[in-house]
């Protein structure tokens, strides 16, 4: 949907960290229809603080925002479930 590089992708996965209600990187991945390894690559460069005040935590298996930072929660929820109705 999104080409390589894409900060879309990102947004759709964080969307996708607070929509789903057991967020695994094998539900991230089916939900958002991106790579398993995209997925994966994608959350480890969102836990580096890339996004300043993004805290994002990994308790067995399971992502969860655990602050915003900076971002807009309502804006990424809206855009992924915008996104969500195209890819599915």
């Amino acid at each position: 949907m999104y080409p390589k590089g894409n900060l879309n992708r990102l947004w759709l996965i964080l969307g996708a960290v607070d929509a789903l209600d057991h967020p695994s990187l094998e539900q991230i991945s089916r939900q958002t229809q991106l790579p398993y390894a995209t997925v994966d690559n994608q959350l480890k460069k969102l836990a580096r603080d890339e996004i300043p005040g993004l805290q994002i935590s990994k308790t067995r298996g399971t992502y969860a925002i655990d602050a915003w930072g900076i971002l807009n929660p309502a804006g990424i929820r809206n855009f992924y479930r915008h996104a969500v109705a195209n890819i599915h």
